[in-house]
């Protein structure tokens, strides 16, 4: 419920359903939590309205949700380390399990799709492939559509 200009009460409509499903699970990878190292400090947590989220310390490994991670990663103010499930070597293994089984690799995250392209399109420089936060990165971008490719094969 918000106001209006002249005080009188006016619904808004909240409803996600009708949000696309990538819409809506874009949105709901933004709460996966990442490792990322700060380059400041703030000693104090933020207070947010789910949780609360650090202090940060200026080279110190911490966690945050994607959608911060980003955001402090553009900002020139955190590096995010590379997921596990993003390295060239994991998706490999993740690739050939999923040529060689007609169930889904159980070493992908849930939301691995939304958090890797989240990552693939933030990047800090105009150079992507320099970009060191997430190595080899147009070797996962392959390795991602070829993991999708099979999945939906399954299907």
């Amino acid at each position: 419920l918000t106001q209006t200009h002249d005080t009188k009460p006016r619904n808004i409509d909240l409803n996600m359903s009708r949000c696309t499903p990538h819409a809506a699970a874009s949105f709901l990878a933004g709460d996966e939590h990442l490792t990322i190292i700060p380059a400041f400090t703030h000693d104090e947590p933020l207070n947010l309205m789910s949780r609360s989220i650090g202090p940060f310390i200026s080279g110190v490994e911490t966690t945050a949700p994607l959608w911060l991670a980003i955001t402090l990663r553009k900002r020139g103010l955190a590096r995010i380390l590379t997921p596990p499930f993003l390295s060239v070597e994991t998706l490999e293994q993740v690739l050939q399990y999923e040529k060689n089984n007609n169930t889904f690799c159980p070493d992908l995250p849930h939301r691995h799709a939304e958090i890797a392209r989240a990552l693939l399109n933030s990047s800090v420089n105009s150079d992507a492939e320099s970009d060191d936060d997430l190595p080899q990165r147009d070797r996962v971008r392959a390795l991602l559509e070829d993991i999708e490719t099979m999945r939906l094969d399954k299907i």
